[in-house]
């Protein structure tokens, strides 16, 4: 059984072709979420997922980085779990992968208003005391940190506030 197994999946292995000056459109839906260093387009692991498992199959991705097949996973019908070892990939990943409602995103909009509102207004509110963060980023931009931090730490549903 495991035998022929092997022998279909090399066989499906060998006809990947991908064409990738056609694919032009990468930035849709989630994919454009963060500038994650060394992501790949998405077409890559869908043409991958459509021939080598089939919907309602598992797909691991243990090194998933932006979460960019998990998004194609889910798009093609297929359950997908994914780790890495970097935190700030688990956040987009969570982030790029989490259906959110109309409510939650217009709770987003609203904190998102309420944050350029004190942007511009210059409101101050508490800079958080990180090792090094001085080398890290400028006093404004240590100051808009801080009112986007202020107005996260204000949510209280665990999907809206990690997006």
């Amino acid at each position: 059984m495991q035998e022929k197994l092997v022998k279909e999946y090399e066989k499906s292995a060998k006809n990947i072709a991908l064409d990738l000056d056609n694919y032009t459109n990468n930035n849709y839906l989630t994919h454009n979420f963060h500038p994650y260093p060394a992501k790949y387009i998405p077409q890559i692991p869908k043409e991958i997922l459509l021939r080598l498992s089939k919907k309602d199959d598992w797909i691991l991705d243990p090194f998933c980085g932006s979460g960019t097949t998990l998004v194609e996973a889910k798009l093609c019908g297929r359950n997908s779990i994914g780790s890495d070892i970097n935190p700030l990939s688990c956040i987009i990943t969570k982030v790029k992968t989490t259906k959110l409602s109309e409510n939650q995103i217009k709770e987003i909009r609203e904190i998102l208003n309420q944050a350029r509102a004190d942007f511009i207004s210059k409101k101050k509110y508490p800079v958080p005391e990180y090792l090094n963060i001085d080398m890290w980023f400028d006093r404004e931009i240590k100051e808009q940190l801080a009112i986007l931090k202020y107005h996260i730490s204000l949510v209280k549903e665990d999907e809206v506030k990690i997006f």
